[in-house]
């Protein structure tokens, strides 16, 4: 075996650890982003219900044609 084949074999096994450990790494990231889920579901409606509420206060009083004038 020459040189150039040992060191090829070497790179190849320091691949496949690499990949198995990325493979390992991506499955525990998605088991976990199933049970800690980032959007705050009654948050995003509370927050959804109060910017529509907001919009339509400064449509009756008047601010919405005000806000085309500051642009």
């Amino acid at each position: 075996m020459t040189l150039l084949q040992a060191e090829r074999e070497k790179a190849m096994e320091i691949d496949e650890l690499y990949l198995y450990k990325v493979r390992k790494l991506i499955k525990r990231e998605l088991t976990q982003a199933n049970v800690e889920s980032a959007i705050d579901l009654p948050m995003l409606v509370l927050g959804t219900l109060i910017l529509t509420l907001c919009f339509c206060l400064m449509s009756s009083l008047g601010l919405a044609s005000t806000l085309g004038d500051l642009t």
